[in-house]
């Protein structure tokens, strides 16, 4: 024996190997004049917001693949735009329907995972 601890699991060189999922997400349109312009249609032909950097969009391409072009009202593509009803507030519905907030030990609109959980001691 040489004196060295043999590895339980032998290194076998680096591996260059992204999941695919990472590749998806890396290569996703980010900008909805991008998103626009793959499916050639004009931002007039809809009922949406503006297309500014306050509505983020990271829509995979294969996502992208599935919708169909030239299409303003295809289903997959409104599920991602910022459509103006989206915007509207409507009667009958709550902020917190569940009344969850009342249940919270710590009163915030944040909650940080850094933070300790606190559990009720009755």
């Amino acid at each position: 024996m040489s004196g060295k601890t043999p590895a339980i699991i032998p290194r076998t060189g680096k591996t260059e190997h992204t999941p695919a999922w990472q590749v998806e997400l890396a290569q996703a349109v980010r900008s909805g004049n991008e998103l626009l312009h793959l499916l050639d249609i004009q931002p007039d032909q809809l009922n949406i917001r503006p297309l500014t950097g306050d509505f983020p969009l990271r829509v995979p391409r294969g996502f992208v693949r599935r919708m169909s072009r030239g299409d303003p009202h295809d289903p997959l593509l409104l599920q991602v735009l910022p459509v103006h009803e989206e915007t509207e507030t409507r009667g009958g519905f709550h902020a917190d329907p569940l009344r969850e907030a009342d249940a919270m030990p710590v009163r915030s609109s944040t909650i940080s995972p850094h933070m300790p959980r606190f559990t009720n001691s009755f």
